[in-house]
């Protein structure tokens, strides 16, 4: 800023209404000033400034509006993605989780889910991305493996984050005798066959029934 007065060359009081916090006005007492600062991420908008400058008789004013443009921040990572697992030949249904990302900006972020290295999804494995949900129905000739998937979040500007997690395929296992059938008995003796069975991957709630 500078200023002058021909008439009083010296003694001149400079003065700013409307300053942000973040902006400050520095007198330099020779005809100059600074009207410095710097906004932080949350300083966007506008703000009507009026400076002051008096000779203690007379008082000019000049008005403006300073105009902080928003600069735009990329959305977040928040809670860790849960890893996943389906069943082959079974069909699955899961729910991400809605904090899995935010925004500094509060924009609305959209979501695409794809391979972790970028590659489509499988035919069977289906993305909703306004709930947030993964589906599908594993085929029944898959092979037991673990998909890594990514997550992506993207706001109105382009910018995004990313998280990825893991979907693994389980083959069922079915249910196994351990024990071998007691196949005969005589007459008016006691009959007792001791049964074993397990199941590698249901340990319990197995159901045993006799036909």
């Amino acid at each position: 800023i500078r200023y002058s007065d021909s008439d009083t060359p010296t003694g001149l009081r400079l003065t700013a209404d409307g300053l942000p916090t973040w902006l400050t006005l520095a007198d330099n007492g020779d005809g100059t000033a600074t009207l410095s600062g710097t906004p932080d991420l949350t300083a966007a908008g506008s703000y009507p400034i009026t400076l002051s400058l008096s000779d203690g008789t007379a008082t000019t004013l000049q008005s403006y509006t300073l105009t902080v443009t928003n600069l735009n921040q990329a959305p977040q990572a928040g809670t860790a993605l849960t890893p996943l697992a389906a069943q082959i030949g079974s069909e699955f249904s899961s729910s991400l989780a809605t904090d899995a990302f935010s925004d500094p900006d509060g924009d609305a972020l959209s979501f695409q889910l794809t391979l972790a290295e970028g590659g489509a999804l499988p035919e069977w494995l289906r993305f909703d991305p306004v709930g947030l949900t993964v589906s599908g129905s594993v085929p029944p000739d898959s092979t037991a493996n673990t998909l890594t998937l990514s997550l992506t979040a993207t706001d109105p500007s382009g910018a995004t984050a990313r998280q990825s997690f893991s979907l693994e395929l389980t083959a069922t296992v079915p249910p196994v005798f351990t024990s071998s059938p007691l196949e005969t008995v005589g007459e008016t003796e006691s009959y007792t066959y001791t049964i074993r069975y397990s199941d590698s991957d249901t340990p319990t709630g197995l159901r045993l029934t006799a036909d």
